[in-house]
C-alpha cells in the first residue's frame, strides 16, 4: 500500500515510512474519531447491557480496559514519513 505525504509530496510504501515517537503517536491517536466511537459505543452498550442483564457493577473498568487495548493498538498503526516527520497512516 503506497501513501503520499501532504507536505513534502513523496509517494512511499508502508514499509518505507518510519515510527514517529511514542507521545507524538500517542497524540495523533487521542485526536482520532475512531478511538471517540470506540468508547462512546462501548459505554452505551455497557450501560444498556448491565441493567438489562440484571448486573448491577460499576462497568468503568472494563469500558476502561477495552478503550485502553484499543488505543495500544492504533498507537502501533501509526506511521510517520521519513523526510518532513508528517504523520500519514495511522488506519
Amino acid at each position: 500500500m503506497t501513501h503520499t505525504c501532504p507536505s513534502c509530496t513523496q509517494t512511499r510504501e508502508t514499509e518505507q515510512l518510519s515510527s514517529p515517537s511514542r507521545v507524538r503517536a500517542a497524540l495523533t491517536v487521542i485526536k482520532d474519531w475512531r478511538v471517540w466511537a470506540v468508547a462512546l459505543l462501548t459505554g452505551a452498550a455497557f450501560g444498556v447491557a448491565g441493567p438489562a442483564l440484571g448486573i448491577d457493577i460499576n462497568p468503568s473498568p472494563a469500558i476502561g480496559g477495552i478503550i485502553g487495548l484499543y488505543i495500544v493498538h492504533r498507537i502501533m498503526r501509526v506511521r510517520a514519513c521519513p523526510d518532513c516527520a508528517e504523520i500519514l497512516a495511522s488506519k
